[in-house]
């Protein structure tokens, strides 16, 4: 019987820009910013240990390449000669499977992280010819298979199976940036339908009886396209599903409970899975480290900026029957206690009677509940205790919304509400870097000795065939902190209708300053000074160290390169210290950014990605301009008095526009005028009056910003040197003897072409830059006592 993709039930979706439109719209709004490397995908992006793999890849402004880059520094990309497409990734045989970042490394900079996923298996290349069930490519349990498929398509697999043979097909898409949103079929030879998932990634299948399978891949809305990949693995060996606990105590050994499929000695359960599969559960020992390098964090798994402060370790399970895939788990430095785990053959997904009883402090893993269940905890407080209350689980990745409600028994059999934990709304980025949680957290002051309980509840998924999702509730002491995330400023707009938003690295051009967005998560009611600054900086970058100060959660930090600065890329950190935190102790800061080009953020869903490292290159190539303080510093003015403070602009590219600057770095100087810089004009002048403008006393770092339509040649020395190559042509020409002319020719020809396009593309052509001048510092000295 003839085979097709079966099209789901009418869902409400976005409203999507056209394929076409979207690239006259991205285009657009590319056009007016000095080129910046953005690379697009990577294909295959993966390898195994111990391999050398030829990838390619795409983006804008990819000229010049000089590297791969990837987080675990072991990995090496290098240009393959003749391709400027391709790179020769070499993965030595010690490096662990597990997913790590590539970036780009050109004449423009290094460009925003993409997954590069090493796995156990060898990778092999799917060609996207596989749309018809004759065409099927045949695939095994021994390799990965890389491919990317084609709108309005649906991509055929054929594998063989035996009888009774437990297998889980996954498409990883998610995990390497692509789009694809996989929905997976399996059909026997006969073209009946045995098993389909929608959206999962991945689908258990069990065979019911030996022969030969097809697996059927499509996207959910049926697009494609080089951003639309996947690798595709069949796996007999342990897929894990979640654990319970969810959360570990560092620096020790952890007992757990595992949920999963193909488990070694696992035992058979009343849960079921995200696709109705039927869910073992075994027992392991997971030791668990302290502090973790932050360069293995799971970026891979925790991508939304609201879990950048999330502390959290990936671990995989070495069975006797293979490597699972990662799960994650939230790290502690407290007693940890998992609820009980529900006996076999009770009642189909029925968590076990009553709560759990605990002592407190203490971190909690537990199981949301359906309809008619509890969940949560129980314990003994007395008056004046304070604790914090912390309900974490899309923070570890799990698609819920957490809801939990604190009560105290009133010595009946009654229970009073105390208060709820819901939604956190912190949102420090908007839509360039939106940190809003689900998650929540709140403050539990104890009024009277007694006992008291904390229901957990899941408000998304409500229905008793829910798949069950795991929780950490963490009650504690307070202790105030803070976690730090970073990432890139966004490019002016086009216009005032403009909502597009673009993935970015962290560059800077010789002369340049550029401001790094830094957002603070300020925990168990943290109310004080953040110190801001920025390490391992390379040779020519200085930082110019700030503060977020007390009720104030983001703030720019600004790098400086000097004119002479070098090429460059280096792993750079973004610290943040208080005083009364861990000793002052420096924080490092969770690099993220926009994880690919949006048209419009109200018509389609904004996806982003954290980083496992924070890499900033130097651009050897002067910016249009350069704004600096013109006197030395600090500049010293006493309180109520005026303070006049010349500025410099240095122009590039004849960028003689005119352009207006506004004075940052405290709301007290938001109102101050702009300054004001006439056409070709390269000096002017900042006027503050502090009578007016009440800059505290003390000691501030200001600078100046705003946007400049500006002119940018690019590559103009290209131009010398292919006239230096069309003279030589046309010298070999003159000198070459009658018969041997004509062979010369098609040289010049080259010769005259290069130097035609260099021409072309180191022609003035207007940009709009958003412009910070360099950091100054002003002291406001009190007023002398008389």
């Amino acid at each position: 019987m003839p085979l097709h993709p079966r099209r789901s039930a009418p869902v409400r979706t976005p409203t999507l820009v056209p394929a076409a439109l979207a690239g006259v719209l991205l285009q657009t709004a590319l056009l007016a910013q000095l080129p910046a490397a953005r690379l697009a995908w990577l294909f295959p992006a993966g390898g195994s240990p111990g391999s050398t793999n030829t990838v390619m890849l795409s983006g804008t402004d990819l000229d010049d390449p000089r590297a791969l880059v990837f987080s675990d520094r072991r990995i090496v990309g290098t240009p393959v000669p003749g391709n400027p497409a391709a790179f020769a990734v070499v993965v030595p045989a010690d490096v662990p499977a597990g997913a790590v970042d590539a970036r780009f490394v050109g004449r423009f900079g290094a460009s925003a992280p993409v997954t590069f996923l090493v796995g156990p298996k060898p990778v092999v290349v799917v060609p996207a010819t596989n749309t018809t069930v004759a065409a099927a490519a045949g695939i095994d349990r021994a390799h990965a298979f890389h491919a990317r498929v084609v709108a309005g398509n649906t991509h055929w697999f054929r594998f063989d199976a035996r009888k009774g043979e437990r297998l889980v097909a996954r498409a990883e898409a998610a995990r390497l940036d692509s789009r694809l949103a996989p929905n997976l079929a399996v059909f026997d030879a006969a073209g009946a339908e045995l098993a389909r998932t929608r959206r999962l990634g991945w689908l258990d299948f069990t065979a019911p009886g030996d022969g030969s399978f097809l697996l059927q891949l499509a996207d959910d809305l049926f697009r494609g396209g080089d951003t639309y990949g996947c690798s595709i693995t069949l796996e007999s060996g342990p897929t894990l599903d979640f654990a319970v606990p969810c959360v570990l105590r560092g620096g020790t050994t952890n007992r757990v409970a595992l949920f999963g499929r193909n488990l070694p000695g696992g035992r058979a359960t009343p849960f079921h899975g995200a696709d109705g599969g039927a869910l073992q559960v075994v027992d392991a020992d997971i030791p668990a480290p302290m502090d973790p390098d932050p360069a293995v964090w799971p970026a891979d798994q925790l991508e939304r900026p609201g879990q950048a402060g999330v502390a959290a370790w990936a671990w995989q399970w070495s069975a006797t029957n293979g490597i699972s895939n990662p799960l994650v788990f939230g790290l502690t430095a407290q007693s940890v206690v998992a609820a009980p785990v529900p006996a076999p053959g009770k009642q189909r997904d029925r968590l076990p009677g009553g709560l759990s009883e605990v002592p407190v402090p203490i971190d909690f893993g537990g199981i949301f509940p359906h309809p008619g269940e509890v969940s949560g905890i129980a314990f003994k407080a007395r008056k004046g205790d304070v604790f914090q209350v912390e309900l974490v689980a899309e923070g570890l990745g799990q698609p819920v919304d957490p809801h939990a409600v604190i009560q105290r028994a009133d010595g009946t059999s009654k229970w009073n509400d105390v208060s709820e934990i819901g939604d956190g709304e912190t949102n420090l980025g908007g839509n360039d870097f939106n940190t809003a949680s689900r998650d929540g957290t709140g403050r539990l002051e104890v009024g009277e000795d007694g006992t008291y309980r904390v229901l957990v509840r899941d408000l998304l998924h409500v229905s008793r065939t829910s798949p069950r999702r795991p929780y950490r509730l963490s009650i504690h002491r307070p202790s105030p902190g803070f976690a730090l995330a970073a990432w890139p400023a966004p490019p002016p707009k086009a216009n005032n209708d403009d909502r597009s938003l673009h993935p970015a690295g962290l560059a800077l051009r010789r002369g340049q300053t550029l401001g790094v967005r830094v957002g603070a998560f300020r925990r168990d009611g943290f109310a004080g000074d953040i110190a801001l600054t920025c390490a391992d900086l390379p040779a020519g970058v200085t930082v110019a160290t700030t503060r977020l100060p007390s009720g104030q959660n983001s703030d720019w930090l600004l790098l400086s390169a000097r004119d002479d600065a070098p090429e460059a890329t280096a792993d750079v950190r973004i610290l943040g210290s208080a005083g009364s935190v861990a000793g002052g102790k420096p924080h490092a800061a969770r690099w993220g950014a926009v994880k690919w080009q949006v048209p419009d953020f109200n018509q389609e869903p904004v996806a982003y990605r954290l980083a496992r490292r924070t890499t900033l290159a130097v651009v050897a190539e002067p910016a249009p301009l350069t704004v600096v303080a013109g006197v030395a510093e600090p500049m010293v003015a006493v309180s109520g008095s005026k303070l006049s403070i010349p500025i410099t602009a240095v122009r590039r590219f004849d960028s003689m526009a005119a352009f207006s600057l506004r004075v940052s770095g405290h709301p007290a100087l938001e109102k101050v005028p702009e300054v004001k810089f006439a056409e070709k004009a390269t000096n002017a002048v900042l006027e503050l009056n502090l009578a007016e403008f009440k800059l505290p006393e003390g000691t501030h770092t200001l600078w100046l910003q705003g946007q400049a339509a500006l002119k940018y040649r690019n590559q103009p020395e290209a131009v010398d040197r292919a006239d230096a190559a069309l003279k030589a042509a046309e010298k070999a020409i003159a000198a070459a003897p009658a018969d041997r002319k004509a062979a010369a020719e098609p040289a010049k020809k080259a010769a005259e072409a290069a130097k035609k396009a260099a021409e072309e593309r180191a022609k003035p052509r207007d940009v709009t830059l958003t412009v910070w001048s360099r950091p100054f510092v002003v002291r406001v000295d009190p007023i002398p006592k008389k």
